[in-house]
């Protein structure tokens, strides 16, 4: 069956001049007949020596994240394949017998460009930028024999696309009528959907994913993690979540499947069930450049700051129906029904004239109701209410709209309104308005609760119970009241000073942003608030909270992929017997007064940190900062640990043998053997990205960011690294 399927493919070529009879060649190969997906046959030829012997044209093909960005966000696209579109392109006639291919027939050879040969990409797509050269990029975009014409409007797509077509005309180009749809809103692109709001995963790549069971064995998650590359722009950070997956494919590492790995396979699952739209970056609008502060690897991300709004499902529906009623329009004369059988309303009374529209809504933004009360003579009486139910205890969606249309009751009767229609798209209270819908309570408790929130509650009365009189008589115990002030008492003994609402922001802004800031976590916040000497009760949570609106923070906090794991940190006999030494840079860009080398020195100890800026750095400056900044300021060390750069020798050798000092070098490549200067370097970069404010000022910030490493809560130790040095606690400018 294929044998006489490519018999037929051979003649049709033969009959329409592709190919032509050759006696004698001098090259030769072989033909391999491959199935189409519409169930005709390519005849392949196998080009392999060929190849070997052609030089290589280097002509550069369109990079497709480029070319799907251009492509996507406008509102009108049509797809074009061409047809046979290699075979449109003649060969040079001292060319063509080294396309000679052999089938049981005979010998033929081609007389224009087939399909295989090393070069055919390249060739069809210098023709195809010849072509459109002044359209590419603005109405046409072309990969080889796929082109795409784009437009944002129906009537420039219409004469994008007659200048496509006169100028495919005029060089005779052909295309293939089965593979190409016009005036689409959606399609796909190179493995990509592409339509006006943005970039969409194909649903035809991803199902493979979903379906697949977990691997097991070392070829199966090669072949998992080789087709996550096709995701890879659509789930933020996907080389770090497969992090534990990675780790399988390590040498001497056994391939056992793990939790943690099924955790990472089952999650990547759900994100690709709701993925994003990407949407390419608008030229009209900023962008920040936002750059890792580290030596390697480099890290850069392009930000774009833009509104996010809500958009309620009723205006959802509202859109809908408008783009619908806008693409088929009516004439003039024609009145349009309002009446609208699914429409719930429900009569109070005899009709008057006045209508009451209510409707609320209940989101993460807290809950809102509205009323539109609406004359007879058409005037408008629109009313809205912020309901303030406390976020700790969400209400649904019902209980909104009964606030709703209790509103509009009330307004009502204060209007002495006596007869409306009420009108509402909440099926549930309408019904039980006119009481085709019992409750499920009893009426009697119904009316009871009717009752009870009728009444206005004055504040200060509570009523207790014993409960919690033993709960109020427990929490009195930690605090005390000193003059007027109140205090509470910490576990330590220290009395700690109860803030009121107005102060919690201030002192939140002051430690967490201000001068010796280093912008932490919610819960390393509350604490530092702790060890200055403040308290309030929802301190946790405010902290919380208020870190989540600090940009700095969100743009540069680390993510947490995985539980801290235990330490396992080199011991120190004493403070300041054991220092690590190691160098940051070069960092790009340099600071205002050109340096751009970091030297960092910590105490394995006390976990306290040394730190100096230079514009060139030697071995001869290595060994002053030792003898300036560790050996002339606390003591002459017992061992110093460094990594094994030039910089830690010659002169830096003759200091430490002067002083009878231990040098001891790290492994190569291996940066853990001196892993607390290695993390305190990941620390005071991490707050210089915080604390800079525009990226040539870092060394001018760099006393700042020690004096908040210094004054931090260090998990290895349980304690700020001032302390242990001095033996009290910091004042810090909230304090004062």
């Amino acid at each position: 069956m294929l044998e006489s399927t490519s018999e037929r493919e051979i003649q049709k070529q033969l009959s329409v001049g592709f190919i032509s009879v050759v006696e004698y060649p001098e090259w030769l190969a072989n033909v391999i007949p491959v199935p189409k997906k519409d169930g005709k046959v390519r005849v392949c030829v196998d080009f392999r020596d060929l190849k070997k012997a052609s030089p290589k044209d280097d002509f550069p093909l369109p990079h497709i994240d480029l070319l799907v960005d251009s492509t996507a966000g406008h509102s009108m696209l049509s797809f074009m394949d061409g047809f046979s579109g290699y075979n449109q392109i003649l060969m040079a006639p001292e060319d063509m017998e080294k396309t000679t291919f052999i089938i049981e027939w005979g010998t033929y050879c081609y007389r224009v460009m087939p399909f295989g040969l090393k070069n055919a990409g390249a060739t069809y797509q210098r023709a195809a930028t010849t072509l459109f050269h002044d359209m590419m990029h603005r109405d046409v975009e072309v990969f080889v024999d796929d082109m795409i014409v784009k437009s944002q409007g129906r009537a420039d797509h219409l004469d994008a696309l007659e200048r496509f077509f006169e100028r495919i005309r005029k060089f005779r180009l052909r295309l293939n009528p089965k593979k190409c749809t016009f005036g689409m809103t959606s399609g796909k692109l190179l493995g990509h959907m592409v339509n006006e709001r943005g970039i969409e995963v194909d649903p035809n790549k991803i199902k493979a994913i979903l379906d697949m069971p977990a691997p097991k064995t070392e070829k199966e998650i090669r072949s998992f993690l080789g087709r996550l590359q096709y995701i890879n722009r659509f789930i933020a950070r996907l080389t770090d979540i497969c992090e534990p997956i990675f780790r399988l494919l390590r040498k001497n590492q056994p391939t056992v499947w793990n939790n943690d790995c099924q955790f990472v396979f089952e999650k990547i699952k759900e994100n690709l069930l709701s993925p994003p739209v990407l949407v390419p970056p608008m030229q009209d609008v900023h962008f920040f450049h936002i750059c890792q502060f580290q030596t390697w690897p480099w890290d850069l991300v392009l930000l774009t700051e833009f509104d996010i709004q809500y958009v309620s499902q009723k205006s959802i529906k509202g859109s809908i129906v408008v783009d619908h009623l806008t693409l088929l329009p009516t004439s003039e004369d024609r009145l349009v029904d309002d009446d609208f059988p699914d429409e719930e309303f429900v009569a109070m009374t005899s009709l008057s004239g006045w209508y009451l529209y209510f409707d609320g809504v209940a989101n993460q933004l807290g809950y809102g109701i509205g009323v539109l009360l609406v004359s007879l003579q058409g005037d408008h009486i629109p009313r809205s209410v912020r309901l303030a139910f406390h976020d700790r205890h969400p209400i649904t969606n019902n209980i909104v709209e009964y606030e709703a249309c209790i509103l509009g009751l009330e307004t009502a009767l204060e209007l002495g309104i006596k007869q409306m229609e009420v009108f509402g798209d909440f099926n549930l209270v309408l019904r039980q308005i006119q009481e085709d819908w019992k409750t499920r309570d009893n009426r009697f408790a119904d009316a009871l609760a009717t009752l009870a929130s009728s009444v206005d509650i004055p504040i200060d009365v509570v009523v207790p119970t014993a409960k919690d009189r033993r709960a109020l008589r427990h929490l009195a115990t930690r605090f005390v009241i000193c003059g007027d002030t109140l205090y509470r008492r910490s576990a330590d003994g220290m009395l700690l000073l109860c803030l009121d609402r107005a102060s919690t922001d201030r002192v939140m802004r002051e430690v967490h942003a201000g001068v010796c800031g280093p912008h932490m976590g919610g819960h390393m916040l509350a604490r530092k608030i702790i060890r200055t000497g403040y308290f309030w009760l929802t301190m946790e949570i405010d902290c919380c909270q208020f870190v989540q609106k600090c940009p700095e923070y969100q743009i540069h906090g680390d993510l947490i992929h995985a539980p801290p794991s235990e330490l396992h940190a080199l011991t120190s006999p004493l403070p300041f017997s054991v220092w690590g030494i190691d160098i940051i840079g070069k960092v790009s860009p340099k600071s205002s007064n050109g340096h751009e080398f970091i030297l960092v020195a910590i105490d394995y100890f006390t976990k306290w940190v040394e730190a100096a800026s230079y514009a060139r750095l030697t071995s001869a400056r290595v060994a002053s900062f030792i003898r300036s900044h560790i050996i002339c300021r606390y003591r002459v060390p017992h061992e110093l640990i460094s990594d094994r750069d030039v910089h830690f020798r010659a002169e830096v050798n003759t200091l430490l043998q002067k002083y009878d000092i231990q040098h001891h070098r790290s492994s190569a490549y291996r940066s853990q053997t001196n892993g607390a200067v290695e993390a305190a370097n990941k620390n005071i970069k991490r707050i210089l990205r915080k604390m800079v404010e525009t990226s040539r000022d870092w060394s001018k910030k760099l006393p700042f960011a020690l004096w908040a490493y210094r004054t931090s809560f260090r998990t290895s130790t349980g304690a700020m690294p001032y302390s242990l040095v001095y033996g009290m606690e910091v004042v810090l400018p909230v304090e004062t």
